[in-house]
């Protein structure tokens, strides 16, 4: 194995891109438990990119200038833009789920608490 940080943060760099990329196929999808798998683990190989960053930093070499650097640096700036879509529109479904679920325990409470019946609302011998 060799000991180059450059290397190891451009392998991690291209991990992270394409873990976004199969977050974009989970999202269009609509499985967002698999997209929030994979944008967790996404994380973890970005902190596995910065970490040997800053050891090829520390080794003299800028990532930014080379040009497998300057390709994937691109690559994750398009894959950002397509992600924040994907997650304001998969935040938007959750609320509203969230939101009819609060109606609907709602609607059950009033009912329960309407005295129609022993067990409230309910029927229990139905």
């Amino acid at each position: 194995m060799t000991r180059d940080p450059a290397r190891h943060a451009l392998a991690a760099l291209a991990v992270y891109c394409e873990r976004g990329e199969a977050a974009l196929l989970a999202f269009g999808e609509g499985d967002l438990e698999k997209a929030t798998q994979l944008m967790q683990s996404r994380t973890v190989a970005f902190h596995n990119f910065r970490a040997h960053d800053h050891l090829a930093r520390n080794a003299g070499t800028d990532l930014a200038v080379d040009p497998e650097g300057q390709a994937l640096f691109a690559r994750t700036k398009t894959l950002e833009a397509e992600l924040v879509i994907h997650l304001e529109a998969a935040r938007g479904r959750t609320l509203e789920q969230t939101t009819k679920v609060r109606e609907a325990r709602a609607k059950v409470a009033r009912f329960r608490s309407s005295g129609a019946g022993p067990g409230g609302g309910f029927n229990h011998g139905a």
